[in-house]
């Protein structure tokens, strides 16, 4: 066997091994759940796709409650398969390590008037006609406690 023909299988395994390598891993991320920013753009998608709204509005790198949250009930996978269909998900997050431009920060501060939003973690529940429906922070009881809630909003939603 030639040097030149090992070389190109070489080269050739380790492609291979790169792309199954690649597609494994986007696999893992395939579930993730999906946090919009801008809240015209969910409000758009909410119209578009006819779904509620869930807003966090939350302080990601202080906030305990705000880390709870994330860590028992937003970054579970069950709650992931449950929103995708359900909810579009806005994310509008006041970090103190992070910061934000001053528009970005103004807009943010005016939502939160808007809803207002007092303490952290607050999530606020919009009809996809962009109506308030309620707002609620930390909820015990986990991921499939919090799902059940959510079911209960999306029914109220649905009924504006």
């Amino acid at each position: 066997m030639s040097m030149h023909f090992r070389e190109k299988s070489t080269t050739l395994v380790k492609l291979v091994m790169f792309i199954i390598s690649f597609a494994l891993l986007c696999s893992l991320y395939s579930d993730e759940t999906v946090w919009l920013t801008d809240f015209e753009l969910a409000k758009q998608k909410s119209e578009e796709e006819q779904l509620p709204m869930l807003v966090n509005f939350t302080g990601s790198d202080w906030c305990p409650y705000c880390k709870k949250l994330e860590k028992e009930v937003f970054s579970q996978p069950e709650f992931a398969n449950y929103v995708k269909e359900n909810f579009i998900l806005l994310k509008i997050d006041f970090p103190q390590n992070h910061p934000l431009a001053s528009d970005i920060l103004n807009l943010r501060k005016e939502l939160a008037e808007k809803y207002k939003i007092k303490e952290f973690p607050a999530v606020v529940f919009l009809s996809k006609n962009g109506e308030f429906i309620l707002k609620t922070g930390y909820r015990e009881g986990g991921v499939n406690a919090y799902i059940s809630f959510l079911k209960i909003v999306k029914k109220i939603a649905f009924s504006l």
